[in-house]
């Protein structure tokens, strides 16, 4: 039998390069494999960093006026809470975190300055902590590095001075006419309820400061201690009639001012957020208070025991804010007032993707 070599060798060459075609092609498919897959990933993550970038700006800015390491704590924290790829974002913050000043004409940060009002953040993730590619690294790109730099100016925002009685009890916010506060002796609404605050707009994450004078007492037996906004040192109470009207306990100091957010539904329609336990010294003499809607939460004279302004942060949803005193029961004997004045201050974003 003769063979045909010469058929052999051709479709042996034909294999040869269908093989070839074929390593071009997988190569080819893996390469629009990275495109569709890794690529996809490193743009979600780019949304994510951006995402916690722009918090972290806007969180910091809000304590610019509580000095460098509150705004920078601030920051981390924040970045901390956000998750790039699964991972939470960790700033330098000798790096990372920059305060300076904006200029609203040129749209320009520039760092440092006598009176700062921005912080810039610079979040990445680069190099050996870039986001993995999966297909890429078949071609020898194993990471891409992703960056998102957000700088968050402070605005001051509008002021809203009002007079709290010692007898309006928080309890009855929000709440129609007629409404018992607990007890007989813990009042009424109207003339108990306590004061809703006007001439502020509420946004979801804005910050609030307060400044605090008077005194209060929160009885007859009492009504000559004059106690300041912080209440009655020691003087540690809880409503006795638990967890009235859709809105949670509080327990912290007698007589001290307090406030409560609400949106814009009657309180008693939902459940009540869990208790806030203000008892502590610590508890007290907190930084920053991030409330639940309808949780009564301790604001005494506004500032911590070193002087240091403290802010509370309104909930999402809130409309809403009203201030009273806290008691136990009996508002009705209660007798002074506080002079309050709360600040709304907001930080706005300017991102650069």
């Amino acid at each position: 039998m003769r063979v045909n070599s010469k058929s052999t060798r051709v479709r042996g060459s034909r294999h040869g390069i269908a093989i070839v075609y074929a390593l071009v092609i997988m190569t080819a498919l893996i390469a629009f494999m990275s495109l569709g897959v890794d690529m996809a990933r490193v743009h979600y993550s780019k949304g994510e960093l951006e995402t916690a970038a722009d918090a972290a700006a806007r969180y910091g800015a809000s304590f610019l006026p509580s000095g460098t390491t509150a705004v920078k704590n601030a920051c981390i924290a924040t970045a901390a809470a956000n998750t790039v790829d699964g991972s939470p974002l960790v700033l330098d913050p000798n790096t990372d975190i920059v305060i300076g000043t904006w200029n609203s004409s040129s749209k320009t940060f520039t760092p440092g300055g006598t009176s700062p009002d921005a912080v810039q953040v610079n979040a990445a993730r680069a190099a050996a902590n870039g986001i993995p590619l999966f297909f890429a690294s078949v071609l020898g790109r194993s990471t891409c590095s992703i960056h998102a730099t957000a700088v968050a100016i402070l605005q001051t925002g509008s002021a809203s001075t009002a007079r709290i009685d010692g007898i309006m009890n928080p309890y009855l916010a929000g709440m129609p006419n007629g409404t018992y506060g607990g007890a007989d002796v813990s009042g009424t609404a109207p003339t108990n309820a306590p004061y809703q605050v006007s001439g502020i707009t509420l946004t979801a994450g804005q910050v609030l400061t307060f400044s605090v004078t008077g005194s209060a007492a929160d009885d007859p037996v009492n009504i000559n201690q004059n106690w300041d906004p912080d209440g009655q040192p020691g003087g540690i109470r809880t409503n006795d009639s638990g967890y009235l009207n859709g809105m949670s306990q509080l327990t912290t100091q007698q007589a001290s001012l307090v406030g409560i957010f609400l949106d814009s539904s009657q309180p008693n329609l939902t459940a009540a957020p869990p208790a806030l336990d203000m008892s502590s010294s610590t508890a007290m003499n907190y930084t920053s208070l991030s409330p639940e809607l309808k949780q009564p939460f301790f604001i005494g004279d506004g500032k911590k025991s070193d002087g240091t302004v403290q802010q509370i942060v309104v909930p999402a949803g809130a409309t809403r804010l009203f201030l009273g005193t806290h008691d136990n029961i009996n508002w009705t004997n209660n007798s002074g007032y506080y002079l309050v004045t709360v600040n709304g201050a907001a930080a706005k974003i300017h991102s650069v993707k």
